[in-house]
């Protein structure tokens, strides 16, 4: 897992990363080619990619499409995407 920061200056992605904890790496998306490639449309915004670099296929008991979720991603939420993912 890694996270893109989408526009953000360096001092703003660190006080995200301490505000809320996130012990992941995260790098900038300078020149936003990460966020053209996957099509973001949001901030808060979760992509499920594939060994081959697609989008993560299909939809959950919700109607939610497994490779895209904008907001906080709920836990349960990740780790059915990621049991798909190891799935592939």
């Amino acid at each position: 897992m890694i996270g893109v920061d989408y526009v953000e200056t360096e001092s703003e992605a660190k006080k995200f990363m301490r505000e809320f904890g996130i012990t992941y790496p995260k790098g900038p998306d300078i020149g936003t080619c990460i966020s053209q490639e996957y099509r973001i449309t949001g901030v808060l915004e979760s992509k499920f990619i594939t060994h081959d670099s697609n989008l993560l296929e299909g939809k959950d008991a919700t109607g939610r499409v497994y490779g895209n979720w904008i907001c906080p991603l709920f836990p349960s939420a990740m780790e059915e995407r990621v049991r798909k993912l190891l799935e592939e």
